[in-house]
């Protein structure tokens, strides 16, 4: 099977040759709904990846990448963990506690 796109003496582009994704909608979904602290140096790196790419820095690129999607998976986890222990909390509070709660912030 022929691949008609290539000359004959091209070579087809290794996975290193292929952009790193930026991660930035990860980013800005953590940054919203999980931990901002973590979102926003999430962002940064995020914002980074393009600009390296194609200033030539491959691996800054890949490192920018590699660094936006740990930060976007620490904040996913720190926001589950909150999301956790703040319902755990709730969950044991007597009615009449719930009640007090919730006349102080007037609802």
């Amino acid at each position: 099977m022929e691949d008609y796109n290539l000359t004959q003496n091209e070579e087809r582009p290794s996975m290193t040759d292929y952009k790193p994704s930026n991660m930035l909608v990860w980013s800005i979904l953590s940054t919203v709904l999980c931990c901002v602290p973590t979102g926003i140096v999430a962002i940064i790196y995020s914002a980074r990846v393009d600009k390296l790419w194609y200033s030539g820095d491959r691996d800054g690129a890949r490192t920018a990448s590699k660094r936006a999607k740990t930060f976007v998976i620490i904040g996913a986890v720190l926001g589950i963990i909150v999301g956790i222990v703040y319902a755990a909390f709730i969950m044991r509070m007597s009615p009449e506690q719930m009640s007090e709660m919730l006349e102080m912030y007037g609802m």
